[in-house]
């Protein structure tokens, strides 16, 4: 998956449905959805700064995130050559400071099928997050239609990387830039990440990333 088109995807989605994520209240669980949420509401602190006895409960199963980490997971449309990002942990709200580069082989056009997976390390295993609103683990038929509602930033369009489909076969470098994160918000805490994007069933491209929030 474009480093880019990920990105893109995580700041319309966060737009959209920051709100409702922040509108939710403990309350007696009604649902396993319910329980998830409010596993994934909770603040944690990052694994990497508890104590070694901490995880003896565990069984000494600790955190795969000791720092930010990232994977191209296969697919033919594109492939990854570098990406960043700082703080490490991050910090919400606030400014996040990222760079990529990446190549895509062939245009990224509608209906460009995507499959986020947001997952949230609690004790011992990873939750996956369910699709609220918008939100979580969701399948989205076509990013096409979500960006068109997307506010491009200005840094992306001074290193010639569009927000719109289609996107075009060429190689893409953003070098570290920062990006305001004011209205973003996401629990401490030590999550999974992984993007795949497929046209018409083909499978284009894959983003994996393990990353931390830290508390504010």
């Amino acid at each position: 998956m474009n480093t880019f088109v990920l990105l893109l995807t995580a700041m319309a989605v966060l737009n959209i449905s920051t709100a409702s994520v922040l509108k939710f209240e403990q309350r007696e669980f009604e649902d396993e959805t319910d329980l998830v949420m409010d596993l994934f509401y909770k603040s944690v602190t990052p694994e990497r700064f508890q104590p070694a006895g901490f995880f003896k409960k565990w069984g000494n199963k600790r955190s795969k995130v000791t720092a930010f980490q990232w994977m191209d997971c296969g697919g033919t449309g594109a492939a990854f050559k570098s990406l960043t990002v700082s703080p490490d942990p991050l910090k919400f709200p606030g400014t996040m400071t990222i760079g990529a580069s990446a190549v895509i082989n062939t245009t990224l056009d509608s209906p460009l099928q995507t499959n986020l997976t947001v997952e949230k390390r609690v004790g011992s295993t990873y939750v996956k997050i369910p699709c609220i609103d918008n939100f979580g683990s969701c399948v989205y038929d076509d990013l096409c239609d979500i960006l068109e509602g997307a506010t491009c930033p200005d840094v992306l369009t001074k290193n010639g990387i569009n927000c719109y489909c289609p996107f075009k076969a060429k190689s893409y470098t953003l070098p570290p830039s920062p990006f305001d994160a004011e209205s973003f918000f996401f629990p401490s805490g030590d999550y999974h990440l992984r993007g795949e994007i497929r046209i018409n069933g083909k499978f284009m491209g894959c983003l994996d990333v393990h990353l931390s929030v830290a508390k504010t």
